[in-house]
């Protein structure tokens, strides 16, 4: 090959830089860009940070509806314990005014049997020691006198004075009843005179009376209206209590306790009437 000369180099060397030039640019710029290419972009970053944000409160939303549920059925059990208790409130209330009832009676009861308040008629009775002194006799097999703190008790079987379970007296029942008065008026002419009755502890069964207190009750009236029609005893002097079979003297276990506790008693008290 001829050699070239100045001016003949210089064209070829401008190609030659060009193809070189073109080599290395638009090649050189392919694979940054392929480079660059391969690395997430800004906007795909915040995508996904997005998306781990949306799935956390997901779950948080998920965790809440737990707790509300929890939290709902709590409130349920809580709502029915006060539903509980406002019923046994109720209930208590109830029982606390039977209770008062009955405590009510009680004392009205209790009033009864006092003896420094009136008694029938509106007589009033004042305090009196004249009991003090040796106690009546009354010679008739049975009946027994006896003092009791400051009270004087005439007692007399029950068997002997009425028919078995019933309030219809024996005709033998009056002569007691006399000498019974007779005592009462020749040693205690002014002194209130409780009438009460007494039974046995065995249940009634058929007759006319429901329960021993009935019993009692029917036997005491029965000489209540003995003393105040027969022999003028004034009403306003006497009172009638009915025990049924509170108050034994001894134990009903034996056929002779059970006669024994069966029984009306004539009791002088030391208050008077005016």
């Amino acid at each position: 090959m001829l050699p070239m000369s100045k001016n003949t180099r210089s064209p070829w060397l401008v190609v030659c830089i060009a193809i070189a030039g073109f080599q290395q640019g638009p090649f050189r710029s392919l694979q940054e860009s392929q480079l660059f290419s391969d690395q997430p972009s800004e906007k795909s970053l915040e995508e996904s940070e997005l998306k781990q944000r949306t799935l956390q409160l997901d779950s948080n939303n998920e965790d809440l509806h737990k707790q509300l549920a929890r939290t709902q059925q709590k409130v349920k059990l809580l709502q029915d314990e006060a539903r509980l208790l406002r019923k046994q409130l109720r209930e208590t209330a109830g029982q606390l005014k039977l209770i008062s009832e009955k405590k009510q009676q009680l004392d009205q009861q209790f009033k009864i049997l006092q003896t420094s308040t009136q008694r029938r008629g509106g007589a009033t009775i004042r305090a009196n020691s004249t009991l003090q002194k040796d106690l009546p006799r009354i010679p008739i097999q049975g009946v027994q006198v006896r003092e009791d703190g400051d009270v004087i008790r005439m007692e007399v079987p029950v068997d002997m004075m009425f028919q078995v379970r019933t309030a219809t007296m024996h005709t033998n029942a009056i002569p007691i009843i006399v000498q019974m008065v007779d005592v009462i008026m020749r040693n205690y002419p002014r002194q209130m005179i409780g009438i009460e009755g007494h039974t046995d502890s065995d249940p009634i069964v058929g007759g006319v009376w429901r329960t021993q207190h009935q019993l009692a009750a029917a036997q005491a009236l029965a000489v209540f209206e003995v003393l105040a029609t027969r022999y003028q005893i004034p009403s306003r002097q006497m009172f009638v209590l009915s025990h049924g079979p509170n108050h034994p003297v001894v134990s009903n276990a034996t056929v002779a306790g059970k006669g024994r506790n069966r029984r009306i008693e004539l009791v002088v008290y030391p208050e008077t009437i005016k």
